[in-house]
């Protein structure tokens, strides 16, 4: 009862606040990114359910889900829809046919109706709507391919900041934050863990990885990565602490092959360096001072 309650007050609610409320005057809208930002969900679907019951003003479909665009996971969805064409309510219903769905509302309600821009397959700019969908969801990271994506396209490229987003029992989670050129990976890229904290960070230019670093919970470096401006790798792996400083590092030359390797005291004091290729090492105590140096023990 009380779930009725809740999606009547949200239905009631986005008609009465809503420009297309009254005799379904609708405002015309335009499919852009902005209007893909700001729509709940965006999905082709299959109409499997239709209940409309003579006491309700609105209409409830349940879709089987062909592609989501936007903002659903499930193989299924609910949506309501004005019961009356009057009322913008979708017309032309009928179990088995395919639609283009464009949803607002909350993971409690989505709601849809005729101003929303949601189309059957047959319907005049299905095909133009599908194709530029496609191209934001083509255009994404494979491993972001089940999330939804935010920001703005340049001739159908992402370009400048896009901020991609996943779903967790019903929670909406940022986990990504990237930078584009005319669609390629130019800037910092910006990974999140399950707290919202900063995972990995990226600098790409022009589409290739410059540098990589990834952190634990506490924020401190546990791996590093650096590329040099010939194009071979330099490997840099970082320990540190608890409290973030440096307890090991390993640097990995890959121009002149060969290995440094350095280990810290809880002070930040070095206690060893050398390396590997020629086995020669170095010892320091606490304060600093040089013990001794030769091969490894």
């Amino acid at each position: 009862m009380k779930t009725t309650k809740i999606i009547t007050i949200l239905i009631f609610g986005f008609l009465i606040f809503s420009p297309f409320a009254q005799a379904c005057r609708c405002i015309e809208q335009q499919l852009d990114i902005l209007y893909y930002n700001k729509s709940q969900s965006i999905f082709t679907g299959k109409l499997v359910e239709l209940e409309s019951k003579d006491q309700s003003n609105w209409k409830k479909l349940k879709f089987k889900i062909i592609k989501s665009f936007k903002g659903i996971q499930n193989e299924y969805i609910t949506v309501y829809s004005p019961k009356h064409i009057s009322a913008c309510g979708l017309s032309d219903l009928n179990i088995g046919d395919n639609w283009l769905i464009y949803t607002f509302g909350d993971n409690k309600a989505q709601m849809t109706n005729r101003c929303s821009l949601s189309k059957k397959y047959s319907e005049k700019d299905f095909t133009n709507d599908t194709i530029f969908l496609n191209n934001i969801f083509n255009k994404r990271n494979d491993f972001f391919k089940s999330t939804r994506g935010e920001g703005n396209l340049l001739n159908g490229e992402p370009d400048g900041l896009w901020k991609y987003f996943t779903y967790n029992l019903g929670k909406e989670k940022h986990i990504s934050t990237i930078n584009y050129n005319k669609g390629i990976e130019d800037g910092i890229w910006i990974s999140y863990d399950k707290n919202g904290k900063i995972e990995i960070e990226s600098m790409y230019k022009k589409g290739k990885v410059i540098w990589q670093k990834n952190y634990n919970e506490r924020g401190n470096i546990i791996y590093e990565i650096r590329y040099n401006c010939s194009g071979k790798r330099e490997k840099i792996t970082k320990k540190n602490y608890d409290d973030g400083t440096p307890r090991q590092i390993f640097k990995e030359y890959y121009l002149i092959p060969y290995t440094k390797f350095e280990e810290y005291y809880p002070n930040g004091q070095l206690k060893k360096k050398g390396n590997y290729r020629w086995d020669k090492w170095k010892y320091y105590s606490e304060k600093g001072e040089l013990i001794k140096k030769g091969k490894s023990d």
